[in-house]
């Protein structure tokens, strides 16, 4: 049996999806019903959103309500919620199709070849408010590259807020900078104050920057400050500059508080527009040969299927196809007191040996 986890890391650039009924134009739909399809211009490697309310495709503010990325490594969607976003985006599967899947949850072939665009129009048209109960929706998780109980200690204490310390003795590469030149240096956490009963928490991080053949004196950022008195203030920092940025400006690394949990978070995939990534540092001589991980989500559009929306035919043949098929799932996207019923149809058009090009269907309509 093919290793599933390895299989899961290999994007869409074999990956090549088939959709009856569609056309592979670009353009937005102005179909109140949610009947026509929308579709999004895809390029490998480069993150797209979009916005219900605005109609519109890769908006530039934080109007956006989901978000999908295709790359060499795993392709994923995400919302603007949850520990992902600032929106509070949540979601709920409203109709699925429970026979694309046996006992085990592995796809039966056959059953997705039933389901197209069209067949489905009229479970999609049917879905209403009510096919989702209020503890339903979902909201997104994050995981970090950087993982918290790799540098930060927390210590109950009996009838009293815990304590939080500096966990020593890791460390991490960080690959940053322009795609076509990055850069690299280690990283970790040189101190912890965090006190966040009285609004407190900060920590400093230390970076040695790599010269080509060498890693350098670790340098301290400066501090970085996530939390006042009275709200969640996210830090940003630049390792270029080792300087406090903003969302607004170039950044790498992100820290922030988001419910009872701590993150530093790089700018990449699910936490950012950007490229950063991250490595394990034991042993490592070289830093291009490392293999970086970046923040993924998790959440209701990672279900049902390997990829959210979608799944993978050669889990289902034994690598004899290589197509991305839709599940036809219909999501309910929860955007504030707004309501949005969402079917992602399908991918067309990438180009199976570069993963560049192509479309992302789907319809949506206001409930």
């Amino acid at each position: 049996m093919k290793n599933i986890k390895s299989l899961k890391y290999i994007g869409l650039s074999f990956l090549l999806a088939s959709v009856l009924g569609f056309s592979a134009c670009g353009g937005d739909s102005d179909d109140s019903s949610g009947s026509a399809l929308t579709k999004i211009s895809l390029t490998n490697g480069k993150v797209v959103n979009f916005s219900f309310a605005n109609a519109k495709e890769n908006v530039s503010d934080n109007s956006w309500d989901f978000s999908y990325e295709t790359k060499a490594r795993g392709s994923s969607f995400w919302t603007n919620g949850g520990q992902v976003g600032t929106k509070g985006v949540s979601v709920c599967l409203a109709k699925t199709y429970p026979k694309l899947y046996d006992a085990n949850h592995k796809g039966v072939l056959s059953e997705f070849k039933k389901l197209t665009a069209d067949n489905t129009l009229s479970d999609f048209t049917a879905v209403t408010k009510s096919d989702c109960k209020a503890g339903k929706y979902i909201d997104d998780n994050l995981a970090t590259a950087i993982n918290t109980n790799d540098w930060l200690k927390v210590t109950p204490v009996p009838r009293s807020a815990p304590t939080f310390s500096l966990k020593t003795g890791k460390e991490w590469l960080i690959r940053y900078g322009d795609a076509t030149s990055y850069k690299y240096a280690k990283i970790k956490v040189s101190s912890v104050d965090m006190t966040p009963t009285i609004g407190k928490a900060k920590i400093k991080l230390a970076i040695s920057k790599y010269a080509g053949s060498s890693f350098g004196t670790y340098v301290d950022s400066p501090e970085l400050s996530f939390l006042s008195p009275i709200k969640q203030v996210p830090a940003y920092y630049d390792i270029a500059t080792n300087t406090v940025a903003s969302a607004s400006q170039p950044w790498d690394i992100l820290v922030k508080i988001s419910g009872h949990n701590t993150y530093i978070q790089v700018n990449g995939f699910a936490s950012g527009g950007g490229t950063v990534g991250i490595a394990d540092a034991s042993g490592v001589t070289k830093p291009s040969k490392a293999t970086y991980k970046q923040d993924t989500p998790s959440g209701a559009l990672s279900k049902p299927g390997y990829y959210g929306p979608f799944d993978y035919s050669g889990f289902m043949d034994n690598e004899k196809t290589h197509n991305l098929l839709s599940t036809f799932t219909v999501y309910i996207f929860k955007v504030g007191t707004d309501y949005y019923k969402v079917q992602f149809t399908g991918i067309i058009g990438v180009n199976p040996t570069s993963g560049t090009g192509g479309v992302l269907a789907f319809r949506y309509a206001r409930l």
